[in-house]
């Protein structure tokens, strides 16, 4: 959660498009979503659902979390 807060940012998306054309990082909310998606203690803790189903145990390689995000509020 620390993770997610310390990222959490507000760009205007005329800065968006700067960042995506001239930056070195993904986006903040891509660089959180991407990280937390592949942690299977997180998967577990809220209850994600993936591809196949419920959580799994021991997830298998490139088993992810589905992490929504609502595009009219992302980065703003």
């Amino acid at each position: 959660m620390s993770y997610g807060a310390s990222m959490c940012s507000k760009m205007t998306d005329e800065r968006l498009r700067a960042e995506l054309m001239i930056g070195t990082q993904a986006p903040s909310s891509c660089r959180v979503n991407q990280a937390i998606q592949d942690i299977p203690q997180f998967g577990k803790d809220f209850l994600c659902k993936y591809k196949r189903g419920d959580w799994p145990t021991n997830p298998a390689e490139g088993d992810t979390c589905e992490v929504w995000v609502n595009s009219n509020t992302e980065s703003r």
